[in-house]
Parts: structure tokens; C-alpha cells; sequence
């Protein structure tokens, strides 16, 4: 069965905490090559979702992305990395000791310190059955697509072979009047 390389595959899914999509992009390459875009949250099930990937497709270059976005983000739960925070504020009062000029950091300028202050992450582990569920649907697409066009890749080359072997029986049949008027030919050459 012939099967095109070039297909797309788009799945999405949502419920009340966050709309999750998919989309994988195939085009023809000698071996698997699999580009995969998710957010940070996800890179610890990154490897599970590779695997998923390239049980089901053997051959291509792939690009897969998937994006995340939450809903109700004004409802979100803040939370304070204070082991960071303590040392944040222990190395500006040193800082401070060691600097006459400086001016002490505010409240404000402490929670925009990086890592300080923590938002709700997602859970890739709880993500992770839903995740797979809409990648094989995204998946699914990319293989029936890869079908259909190989379907057509089929039609059009039997089309064309049936064009030639036409063309071929056309020469066959004319051939014994074509040798017969190049062996003339050659026999008036050989004569002059």
C-alpha cells in the first residue's frame, strides 16, 4: 500500500481548567526525524509522548505541537518560594552592608525577583491520559490523510503506466514497418 509522507493532523479538547490542542505535521523524509513543541510544564513526559509518536509513525519528518492554555488564570493560586526569597533578601542586606549608595529592595521588587513568586502549574502526570488520548486522535488524522493521498499517488502512477505501456505497444506495433524503412534506408546508403 502506497501511503504519502506529506499530511497534517489538528485535535483539540477542553474542559473547565483548560483547552488543550494538537497538531502534527508530516513530510517525506528518509527516516523518522520528530520535532516536538509542548510547553515547559509538559518536558517531564516529553520522552512518553516521543514514543507514543513513533510507535504509530515509522518514516517522515514530524512536527508536533502542542499548546495548553488555562482558563480562569484570574482565579490562580500564588504561592511564595521562601527558601529562595529568604536568600534573596540575606544577599541584598549584605549587598546593602557592602554599598553605601544603594537603595533596599522593596516588597514588590522581591516578588518580581525570578522563581520567587510560584503560579499553579499543571500536572503532567494528570495531563498525561487526555494528552495521549488527543495526540492519537491528531495522529489518526495524519495516517488516514497519509492514506487518502497515497491513494491518489497510486491512481496517478497506474494512470501514467497505463500511458506507457500504450505508447510502448503503439512502437512495438510500428516497429517492423520502422525497421523495414530503415533497412531500406541503410541499403540505398550502402549503394551510393
Amino acid at each position: 500500500m502506497i501511503h504519502s509522507m506529506t499530511a497534517y493532523g489538528r485535535a483539540e479538547d477542553s474542559n473547565n481548567n483548560n483547552s488543550i490542542s494538537c497538531e502534527i505535521r508530516s513530510v517525506n523524509h528518509r527516516y523518522l526525524e520528530l520535532s516536538i513543541r509542548l510547553p515547559e510544564e509538559l518536558r517531564p513526559i516529553e520522552q512518553k509522548i516521543r514514543e507514543h509518536i513513533s510507535d504509530k509513525l515509522k518514516r517522515g519528518k514530524i512536527d508536533c505541537n502542542i499548546r495548553i492554555e488555562q482558563h480562569n488564570v484570574h482565579n490562580e493560586t500564588l504561592s511564595i518560594n521562601e527558601d529562595l526569597l529568604k536568600k534573596v533578601i540575606e544577599l541584598a542586606e549584605k549587598t546593602n552592608i557592602d554599598l553605601t549608595a544603594s537603595s533596599p529592595l522593596n516588597a514588590l521588587d522581591l516578588l518580581r525577583w525570578p522563581g520567587v513568586l510560584e503560579k499553579n502549574i499543571l500536572d503532567p502526570e494528570t495531563i498525561n491520559k487526555p494528552l495521549l488520548k488527543l495526540i492519537d486522535q491528531a495522529l489518526d488524522i495524519v495516517i488516514d490523510t497519509r492514506l487518502r493521498e497515497g491513494l491518489k499517488i497510486k491512481k496517478m502512477l497506474t494512470e501514467r503506466c497505463v500511458k506507457i505501456k500504450k505508447i510502448v505497444d503503439d512502437i512495438r506495433g510500428k516497429m517492423p514497418i520502422i525497421l523495414k524503412n530503415l533497412r531500406e534506408k541503410l541499403i540505398e546508403r550502402a549503394q551510393e
